[in-house]
């Protein structure tokens, strides 16, 4: 398995800050529109675009009906990529998008912002209002898709991701888990110095993506939610860590 620290040197390149920092620039006016209809700073939706698809340039050749059909036979979950398929057969059905230009990944993601098409019927949107839902060459279709997604799942817009935290040597390492949700009162009593970015309300996890004696972070909701959209703390934080350095 990829270590974390190697992972994440392939998403954090000095040429996709450079490339990132450039998108801000140039949908500058696009972004914070977007930005002010769903509560989605600019920064984490470049960085999900710059992750997924380095910008639109590689959001994958496969024919997404010959790719789910294809899984729906021979993958270890037919009946998920069943319901992809008809998904996506209802996508087309719609006019959203030709089925010679509906292309994605193998596994049957979509577009510029990676879409699995029951994501893409839930949360797709045609922000310049031309009657399609176009996620593969749409630029405001594809922002407003990936702000909903997280605007639909809770995002708050006035929190950051996480923060790193520095636990001392006795740190019990139980308590370091995503799924191990505690308040920030419990995490400032076992010695974690958080500062004031979170809601005095707000449930947070401690997690190491590194693994042991690596780099801690302290997570709340926006972090599930990044998970939400790729169950992969590595994803997540990586994810979270380019957001960052695009914003500064």
């Amino acid at each position: 398995m990829i270590s974390f620290q190697r992972y994440k040197s392939r998403i954090i390149t000095s040429s996709r800050l450079r490339e990132g920092r450039y998108k801000i620039l140039e949908y500058n006016g696009l972004l914070k529109k977007i930005e002010r209809s769903y509560g989605v700073p600019s920064q984490y939706i470049v960085a999900l675009w710059g992750t997924e698809t380095s910008y639109g340039r590689d959001s994958g050749h496969f024919e997404t009906i010959r790719s789910l059909a294809t899984l729906a036979y021979a993958a270890d979950r037919p009946a998920f990529f069943r319901m992809e398929l008809l998904d996506a057969l209802h996508i087309v059905d719609e006019g959203n998008i030709s089925l010679r230009q509906m292309k994605g990944s193998w596994a049957g993601a979509m577009g510029q912002c990676q879409f699995m098409p029951s994501s893409y019927r839930k949360y797709a949107r045609d922000y310049n209002q031309d009657g399609k839902r176009d996620i593969w060459h749409t630029q405001s279709d594809v922002f407003a898709s990936t702000a909903a997604f997280l605007a639909d799942n809770g995002w708050r817009m006035n929190e950051p991701w996480g923060v790193r935290v520095f636990p001392s040597k006795n740190f019990n390492a139980n308590l370091i888990g995503v799924n191990i949700k505690r308040s920030l009162k419990f995490w400032r009593r076992h010695g974690l110095r958080i500062p004031r970015v979170f809601s005095p309300h707000e449930t947070l996890s401690v997690v190491q993506p590194g693994g042991r004696g690596y780099k801690t972070y302290v997570v709340g909701t926006n972090y599930r939610i990044l998970l939400q959209w790729n169950n992969s703390t590595y994803f997540a934080t990586a994810v979270g860590l380019l957001a960052d350095r695009l914003k500064s």
